[in-house]
């Protein structure tokens, strides 16, 4: 049910408008379907707003659906209605489509912009994925790819596939091999069968072709072709 209010452009409808239960106010045009219908707030320098004096979410539907609602502390919720302790949830139910999209058009213009500056907490911003974690930044400026807790600039834990150079850009740049402990070894793959080419150990010894080099051999070259190196002293010799 609803009560059709009308009124000329001339004499404006004054006071205020009350609605008991489940009574709504209807805005429909004379052009039915093919009109469009608003509301405009013609206060001029005034200040306007739409307020819900009660502690009931506020809520906005398009053809009988909800999209959309406003809680009484503020946080907004569209395409769901749970609540939640995020200021802003956008929960996305329709199959090969975005949640959220944001699209800058202007010459010199920009996309997303964070500011956590004056943010206590851990994290400026969170990824999840179906797998669990996906990627943080936190407010130390430190990246996580598969990690909330990343220990350096960018700290990824998981395989990394590079498509062109790695450019180490300082004077003395170094390639770390640290799993926490004193063992191991640093290994060097071909995609090809997935094959170890090479391997530095944790006591600096180097095996081509072979996966345990010699410990008492600081190069150690495993195959049917003899390798010519040279010794610190100009020295030359070769392992078979």
């Amino acid at each position: 049910p609803y009560l059709p209010l009308t009124a000329g452009s001339t004499v404006p409808l004054s006071g205020d408008l009350y609605l008991n239960d489940s009574k709504f106010v209807r805005f429909a045009t004379t052009g039915g379907s093919a009109g469009n219908a608003s509301i405009d707030f013609s206060t001029g320098t005034a200040f306007s707003f739409i307020s819900n004096s009660s502690s009931a979410p506020m809520v906005f539907k398009t053809s009988s659906t909800e999209r959309m609602r406003i809680l009484a502390n503020g946080n907004v919720l569209i395409g769901t209605t749970a609540t939640t302790p995020i200021r802003l949830k956008v929960v996305q139910n329709v199959a090969n489509e975005w949640a959220c999209g944001i699209t800058s058009t202007a010459t010199n213009s920009y996309g997303l912009f964070v500011d956590c500056s004056a943010n206590a907490g851990v994290f400026a911003l969170g990824v999840y994925t179906n797998t669990g974690t996906g990627l943080f930044v936190r407010n130390d400026g430190k990246v996580g790819i598969g990690t909330d807790s990343p220990s350096q600039k960018l700290d990824v834990a998981g395989k990394i596939r590079v498509t062109d150079d790695i450019i180490l850009a300082q004077q003395n740049g170094r390639i770390d091999y640290d799993n926490g402990v004193s063992t191991g070894a640093l290994r060097f793959f071909s995609t090809s069968g997935n094959t170890e080419r090479m391997r530095i150990t944790s006591a600096g010894n180097v095996g081509i072709g072979t996966t345990s080099p010699a410990a008492a051999t600081k190069l150690d070259v495993a195959g049917g072709t003899k390798s010519t190196f040279y010794t610190s002293d100009g020295a030359r010799g070769f392992k078979q």
